[in-house]
């Protein structure tokens, strides 16, 4: 998963040009810029920093991390504006920041986060959070990712995909799907006020921590 993202840092944005998603981009957009306008935003697996660069617009500060350098570096030559935006290198499950942010946004990781290891993700990133803070997730629903087909499924129902790259290399990539039903008891123990929208394409979740 960690090379695949690294090789495909210089094609990965290209995803957001198909034409039949704009409606639903623009409406996701739409949405994050009026959840978080005016916050302190931790961006969890930021990549290149396509959506740091959206949230930029209304965020009055954006810590971004991810796990590869590749990725940062795109991200790093974006134009931010005025919203104070920084990055490190860092890993989902160890994580650790300087201080406590008042809100979290991650942009297509759920999906990439093997079902068993979710409670471990997410009390990790909970633990840079302050005490209610809020909490965003953005990803795609299965049509949303239709160009990829499934062809795995393990026995704890983690589903995978072969992806090609430009280079003609392939890659076995983890993709789950999560049904509401199954966000909701996930995250039941540990948040409230859970909203869920879900659009033809991508799915917006939102919460906060107890």
């Amino acid at each position: 998963m960690v090379s695949y993202y690294s090789d495909r840092a210089g094609e990965y944005d290209k995803i957001y040009e198909i034409e039949e998603r704009q409606e639903d981009l623009s409406l996701i957009k739409d949405l994050l810029h009026e959840m978080l306008k005016g916050w302190q935003i931790l961006d969890v697996a930021c990549g290149t920093g396509y959506w740091t660069e959206h949230l930029a617009h209304k965020a009055a500060a954006i810590h971004g991390f991810d796990v590869n350098d590749s990725v940062l570096e795109i991200a790093k030559k974006r134009n931010y504006g005025e919203a104070e935006v920084t990055f490190e290198q860092g890993d989902v499950f160890d994580y650790s920041s300087d201080k406590k942010w008042e809100s979290l946004f991650g942009g297509f990781i759920w999906s990439h986060i093997l079902v068993q290891e979710l409670p471990r993700f997410l009390n990790n990133l909970h633990k840079n959070l302050k005490s209610g803070a809020l909490v965003i997730f953005v990803d795609n629903t299965p049509i949303g990712n239709s160009n990829y087909k499934i062809t795995y499924e393990d026995g704890l129902g983690n589903t995978f995909q072969t992806r090609y790259l430009q280079d003609g290399s392939s890659h076995q990539v983890l993709k789950n799907f999560p049904s509401v039903g199954f966000l909701i008891d996930i995250l039941r123990p540990l948040a409230t006020n859970i909203e869920i929208q879900f659009f033809e394409y991508y799915w917006i979740l939102s919460y906060r921590i107890r």
